[in-house]
């Protein structure tokens, strides 16, 4: 079984984080931009349809477009459990927190082993945000 740090300390949570930040940017994201040349096409589309329609019906459509565009991406970022549970361990092994894994490695794993260890993860990362005598 692979080996977790017996204590994390901040340094450690941070590159953590900054390795799952890094794993889930191939994830899909709605960024600002994203929403931006979605709109512009729906616009461009209602246009180049010729109908016309009230400023109100208009501000309503693209309300409703905006939201199902956000629903669809958020969907796409969602992780069911097992493929997160892959994050956690992978975000683990790039950070270091676990020593004698590698990322490669995590894929190769059972499902199981790569749960069991991802509780393991959760559990040391809560405990490193407990104060001692609190």
């Amino acid at each position: 079984m692979p080996t977790l740090k017996e204590e994390l300390l901040q340094r450690d949570v941070e590159a953590f984080f900054e390795a799952r930040a890094d794993l889930m940017a191939g994830v899909s994201d709605l960024t600002d931009e994203a929403l931006s040349q979605a709109l512009l096409r729906f616009v461009q589309a209602l246009r180049a349809s010729g109908e016309t329609i009230s400023d109100e019906r208009f501000k309503a459509l693209l309300a409703e477009y905006a939201a199902t565009l956000r629903i669809q991406h958020k969907a796409a970022r969602d992780l069911d459990a097992t493929r997160y549970n892959g994050l956690i361990v992978r975000s683990a092994c790039r950070s270091g927190l676990v020593t004698d894994l590698t990322e490669g490695a995590v894929g190769e794993m059972r499902a199981g082993a790569v749960r069991d260890l991802a509780s393991q993860i959760d559990k040391a990362l809560t405990a490193a945000f407990e104060v001692p005598g609190e």
